[in-house]
């Protein structure tokens, strides 16, 4: 429980100084997701591979508005790179 408590608040903290937002995805909407992004997380952690975790997370969420922030929330997942 902690952990994922310290996990959204990191993430709305990212979210927070975040000086670029995605086209899709304001702030309003990037902190709304951040609870449903991080359950998808958790629940594609025994997955090993960034094309496994994409394809579960997008399973998970990616029918929602949430996908769209993905990569704000998760800015370290390497299909998130720049």
């Amino acid at each position: 429980m902690k952990g994922a408590l310290a996990f959204v608040l990191l993430a709305l903290a990212f979210v927070a100084t975040s000086a670029e937002e995605s086209a899709d995805c304001s702030f309003d909407i990037a902190a709304a997701c951040v609870s449903e992004i991080g359950a998808a997380w958790d629940s594609c952690g025994s997955f090993t591979n960034a094309d496994e975790i994409l394809a579960c997370m997008e399973g998970i969420i990616g029918a929602t508005d949430c996908w769209d922030c993905v990569c704000v929330v998760l800015d370290f997942l390497p299909f998130c790179a720049k």
